[in-house]
C-alpha cells in the first residue's frame, strides 16, 4: 500500500507542473515604435509589413499587422510546434484595433505546409470590439488535431488596407490541462499496475 501511494504522489507531480506547461509565449518586448518588413525576433512577416508600437495602457510592444505604407502585414513564427494525436491545445492572445478608415479584421490559428489546421478570424474588429464594449479583450482557439502534426502559428491582418489595423499582444500556447491530467492517470496506472507484479 505504502508503495502505491508513493508511486501516486510521484506522479501527482508531474501533472502539477504538466498542466502549467507553456509551450510558448511573447509578448513582443519593449522599446522605441519599429517598423518590420522580414522578420520580427522569433516571427517571420509574411506579407507586407509590420510594426511595433507602444500601445498606452499596454505592456510594452504589440504588434500592429497592418503597417505603414497602408499594406495588410502578415506573421508566423519561425518555429514550429509538434501536436500530439487527440491532445488539446489552446493559443490565447490579447486582440485590439489601430484601425483609422477602413474596416479590417484578423485571421490567426495554425498552420503548414498542408495549408491551415485550425484557425479563427473575425471580420470588422471596430465592430466587434465596440459590442463587446472594450479597446481590447483576449482571444482563444482550441485545437485538437486527429493525428500527430507539426505547425506554427500565425496572423494576417484581412480587409481594406488602411495605416492601421489589428493589434497583438501577449501570445500564449498551452496544453490544455484535461490532455495532460489524462497523461498523468496513464502513468499512474501503470505505475500501479507494475507494482501490483
Amino acid at each position: 500500500m505504502k508503495n502505491i501511494l508513493a508511486v501516486l504522489a510521484f506522479c501527482s507531480l508531474f501533472v502539477g507542473q504538466a498542466s502549467a506547461g507553456l509551450i510558448y509565449q511573447d509578448d513582443f518586448g519593449t522599446g522605441d515604435n519599429k517598423q518590420f518588413h522580414d522578420s520580427l525576433g522569433a516571427w517571420n512577416v509574411t506579407q507586407g509589413n509590420v510594426e511595433l508600437w507602444n500601445i498606452p495602457g499596454w505592456d510594452g510592444y504589440a504588434v500592429d499587422l497592418n503597417g505603414y505604407p497602408s499594406t495588410l502585414g502578415g506573421i508566423e513564427t519561425s518555429e514550429t510546434f509538434i501536436f500530439l494525436a487527440n491532445g488539446s491545445y489552446v493559443l490565447s492572445f490579447l486582440l485590439g484595433n489601430n484601425q483609422h478608415l477602413y474596416d479590417n479584421g484578423i485571421l490567426y490559428g495554425f498552420r503548414n505546409d498542408d495549408g491551415i489546421l485550425a484557425s479563427g478570424e473575425i471580420g470588422n474588429l471596430e465592430s466587434f470590439l465596440e459590442d463587446l464594449n472594450v479597446k481590447s479583450t483576449v482571444i482563444s482557439l482550441f485545437f485538437s488535431p486527429k493525428t500527430d502534426v507539426e505547425a506554427s502559428i500565425f496572423f494576417t491582418s484581412t480587409g481594406t488596407a488602411d495605416l492601421g489595423g489589428a493589434i497583438i499582444d501577449n501570445v500564449s500556447l498551452v496544453p490544455e490541462p484535461s490532455t495532460l491530467a489524462i497523461l498523468g492517470l496513464g502513468l499512474m496506472g501503470l505505475a500501479s499496475r507494475r507494482l501490483k507484479k
